[in-house]
């Protein structure tokens, strides 16, 4: 392939968690704490130490400065509080507040790329790990009233911001090969940010004794300067550099996610025809959710085949939105209970999913902003049907994938004892 690379590790991670549940006059509080830790191993160890490795000064001045020796391996460490405080306003209405920090530990081709001195890939900007990059941190907060109106309906309110730090991306940096020459790279470091913030709300009801419907609505933005380390590396093989001035639209997001829902539960009280029919229980569900984002695409004349050629809109990155999903699920089942008061029993259900069978794309053509469909114009990377030739290459338009699952039937049976 036009890249490779392979190395043996021995990462070492894991962390401590204590929470307490304090209440007074009704508050409850929970507060937690976890303290993180983390070790690239023996490879990046050796790999900072050897002058020969293809690291960067600066890299290894900071990976020695940003962790401790232990047990002679370099490990780095993070504490991630967590706080829950609930706040009963009257009897049926509380105010409630969360935060709290969570990690994800960066790929391990983002640490360990590229660092053999003696095995390496000299492709064309080809990757270089970075023993020194942090775990991706996300902070969020969250605050909501939830209130019981009557004994059958019940509203929450919340709102929402979610902090993403440190994210992960690709940056062009020189740094001198085998024999001395200066070469370009794509390496890996903590830079951009996100930011998820919304609102929701929610509405249960409940009727009849056996029934319960809700109501979900979120609306929500994402915005950023970087999606993913694959997409600045796409900015650096096509430009030649990353825009780090402009904050944006991230690619995962989707403004609007509806879902209206019906529960039925039956007991022993429940009869037809004077039978009683218990363990029964009916789920249905309708999801709306906005489309993904794309980035629009404006007509530029034609080629010599006469297939029209189209030239990306980068100052409109990610700021239009596809085709909307809209997913309806079904579940019955019915419970035989061998003994009631332990909960035990037979249980044997049915499942519909994607009642309606709509289909929703999950690949957008950005010349559409819908999935493809015979007789569309693609962008001119894409294979088009139309104008097949002998140097026609990847995945052609119609691929199937460019949608999610059609109508699906599940059978089962389950046992509690």
């Amino acid at each position: 392939g036009s890249s490779n690379d392979i190395w043996k590790v021995n990462p070492f991670n894991g962390g401590v968690f204590v929470s307490d549940e304090i209440r007074y006059r009704g508050i409850i509080a929970t507060l937690g704490m976890r303290f993180n830790y983390w070790a690239p191993g023996k490879f990046a160890d050796d790999a900072v130490a050897n002058p020969n490795s293809p690291v960067i000064d600066q890299v290894r001045d900071d990976y020695i400065n940003n962790s401790t020796s232990f047990f002679g391996r370099r490990v780095k460490a993070r504490l991630l509080p967590k706080v829950n405080v609930t706040f009963p306003v009257t009897e049926n209405n509380m105010l409630y507040f969360n935060y709290s920090h969570s990690m994800r530990l960066p790929h391990p081709r983002f640490i360990y790329a590229g660092l053999d001195p003696t095995f390496q890939d000299r492709s064309f900007l080809s990757n270089l790990g970075n023993p020194d990059i942090n775990p991706e941190v996300n902070i969020s907060y969250e605050i909501g009233y939830k209130t019981q109106l009557t004994k059958d309906l019940a509203i929450t309110l919340a709102a929402f911001n979610n902090n993403r730090f440190d994210y992960i991306v690709q940056r062009r940096v020189i740094v001198a090969d085998q024999t001395g020459r200066p070469v370009s790279k794509r390496m890996f470091i903590n830079q951009d940010y996100a930011r998820i913030f919304g609102i929701e709300t929610g509405v249960s009801i409940r009727y009849a004794k056996y029934f319960r419907s809700f109501l979900n609505v979120t609306y929500q933005q994402a915005v950023g300067k970087s999606n993913t380390a694959r997409e600045s590396g796409l900015q650096i093989e096509q430009n030649g550099a990353v825009n780090l001035t402009t904050e944006r639209f991230l690619a995962f997001d989707r403004p609007w996610d509806v879902t209206l829902g019906v529960v039925f539960n039956s007991d022993s009280t429940f009869k037809i025809k004077g039978k009683s029919i218990d363990g029964l229980r009916i789920f249905a569900s309708i999801n709306y959710v906005s489309g993904y984002r794309y980035t629009p695409f404006v007509r530029d004349g034609q080629n010599d085949l006469g297939r029209p050629l189209y030239r990306r809109l980068d100052d409109q990155v990610f700021e239009k939105i596809g085709e909307h999903w809209l997913r309806s699920d079904l579940t019955i089942s019915k419970t035989i209970w061998m003994n009631r008061a332990k909960g035990s029993g037979f249980t044997f259900s049915i499942e519909v999913r994607n009642v309606l069978n709509r289909l929703n794309a999950q690949i957008i053509n950005p010349i559409t902003g819908q999935a493809y469909e015979l007789g569309d114009d693609v962008p001119n990377d894409w294979r088009d049907p139309r104008y097949e030739g002998p140097q026609e290459r990847g995945t052609p338009a119609n691929d199937p994938s460019r949608f999610l699952a059609p109508r699906q039937i599940l059978y089962g049976v389950s046992f509690k004892f």
